[in-house]
Parts: C-alpha cells; structure tokens; sequence
C-alpha cells in the first residue's frame, strides 16, 4: 500500500510539473508572437504605382 501511494504521489507531482511547463510555454508563445508583430508592424511599405516603381 505504502509503495502504491508513493507512485501515485510521484505520477501527481510529475503531471503538475508538465502543466506547469505547458502554461509557460504557452506564455512564451504568445510573448513571441507579440514580438514577432511589433517588430513588422513598424515597416511602412513604400507605395508602388502599377509597374513596380515607386511613386
């Protein structure tokens, strides 16, 4: 009994750790794509005319 309940006691605190490890990686997602779009978002295109060239 005493073995079970310290198995199951390990499998619980493993599980906790893979969530925790999954809400920071989803942190960290979002913080990139954040990143990611702040940094294009700052480029102003150029405006072209039809052939290519700018106006």
């Amino acid at each position: 009994m005493k073995k079970i309940e310290n198995a199951s006691d390990i499998l619980a605190q493993g599980l906790a750790s893979i969530h925790d490890a999954m809400t920071d990686m989803a942190d960290g997602h979002i913080d990139n794509e954040e990143l990611v779009r702040s940094m294009f978002s700052k480029i102003k295109a150029t405006p072209h005319d039809g052939n290519g060239t700018q106006q």
